[in-house]
């Protein structure tokens, strides 16, 4: 420093704070700029006797805009080397405004879509009589595409994915305990749980659990019923196709109880 008292040697001071933290005057990392304590920044030329002198004035000018000069230097160069600070505290901004429960930014998730309730189906008078001889003036109520079929003796009524039931007048598909017994009977043979729940004299619900070599631990299941109807003292057994869905066994449960005789 030379001068009145209060001037600042602007290139010295930026020297001295380079040399200190490893930045030249411009800002810029002195790993970066090839700046190191051998090569320092290029002083100004000190002052001589003859030069002539700062007036007070003039020196406090000088000293302050020196001062603001070395402040916005050395926000350059810690901004230039970055320490990490101001990513970090973005990047946790960041993490709390897109974290859960947060109401600024992100789209809400998607709610799941309700379930599709079960199709409605038209249900018309269907007679029997074209299984045969022994069904004539039996109807059901069954879908109007429904159609009319023999079932291992049985009668079955099958409309494509809709509705599937089997009505039988032979034994054991038309007594309630001979039933039961052949259920309880085949569920060993297929190595199966077998639970029989809601019986009464004209039925009862089953289930079913099969064991499934492909996955041990999600066993096929197969939940059904049976259903005895008495018609004209003709006893009927009522009850869904093996390879009715969910909602072909439960229209079938319905249209067991519209069997009747004209």
């Amino acid at each position: 420093m030379s001068g009145p008292r209060g001037a600042v040697d602007l290139p010295a001071a930026r020297g001295r704070w380079s040399r200190r933290h490893g930045t030249n005057y411009l800002g810029g990392c002195a790993s970066r700029r090839g700046y190191t304590a051998a090569n320092p920044v290029v002083r100004a030329k000190p002052r001589g006797r003859n030069d002539p002198p700062h007036d007070m004035e003039s020196s406090v000018k000088i000293a302050r805009t020196t001062s603001i000069s070395m402040v916005l230097s050395m926000a350059l160069g810690l901004a230039a080397c970055g320490d990490g600070s101001t990513g970090a505290a973005s990047s946790s901004a960041a993490a709390k405004s897109t974290g859960p429960g947060s109401t600024t930014t992100g789209a809400s998730p998607a709610k799941p879509a309700a379930p599709k309730p079960a199709k409605e189906i038209e249900m018309v008078e269907t007679d029997l009589s074209p299984r045969g001889d022994e069904w004539k003036g039996f109807v059901i109520q069954a879908p109007k595409d429904a159609k009319v079929m023999d079932d291992l003796g049985d009668c079955r009524i099958a409309a494509t994915r809709t509705f599937d039931v089997v009505l039988s007048m032979k034994s054991p598909k038309n007594d309630v305990a001979a039933m039961k017994k052949f259920l309880e009977e085949l569920a060993p043979k297929m190595k199966a749980k077998l639970a029989i729940s809601n019986e009464t004299p004209t039925g009862f619900d089953w289930k079913r659990e099969t064991p499934n070599e492909t996955t041990p631990d999600k066993p096929f299941i197969r939940e059904d019923f049976f259903s005895l109807v008495d018609v004209g003292g003709k006893k009927i057994g009522c009850f869904p196709h093996s390879s009715a869905g969910k909602e072909e066994i439960e229209r079938a449960r319905a249209a067991c109880k519209t069997l009747a005789k004209k």
